[in-house]
């Protein structure tokens, strides 16, 4: 398996771990918008770190400090689409995993030889 290839597939376990199992509670209720997705990326950063410890370089860090902060960006814009424009989720939720996995697969063949 190319190193490409196991790397988005431990991004994409780790997106889908941190999506839909630690994705932040009951606990952040009455904080900020941008406080709840600086934790929840910042719960998927270290999620991705944990994946990929067994293969991590400089290169890799920097792939996961990429795909973190488009994470964060992404989230963003969903939750700003869905409080003003669009008020139906289903169409914005698909764009938004879509968006994910091409943040995760660009990031990886930019910057992983």
């Amino acid at each position: 398996m190319s190193h490409r290839l196991l790397l988005i597939l431990l991004l994409l376990s780790a997106h889908v771990i941190s999506d839909l199992f630690l994705r932040p509670g009951n606990g952040i209720k009455g904080r900020s918008l941008y406080s709840y997705l600086l934790l929840h990326s910042l719960i998927h950063f270290f999620i991705s770190m944990l994946l990929t410890l067994v293969i991590m370089s400089y290169m890799v860090f920097v792939t996961i400090m990429v795909v973190s902060g488009s994470h964060f960006l992404i989230d963003l814009i969903k939750t700003k689409l869905l409080r003003t424009v669009i008020k139906s989720g289903n169409v914005v939720d698909v764009i938004d995993q879509l968006a994910h996995i091409v943040a995760i697969v660009a990031a990886t063949m930019i910057f992983i030889n």
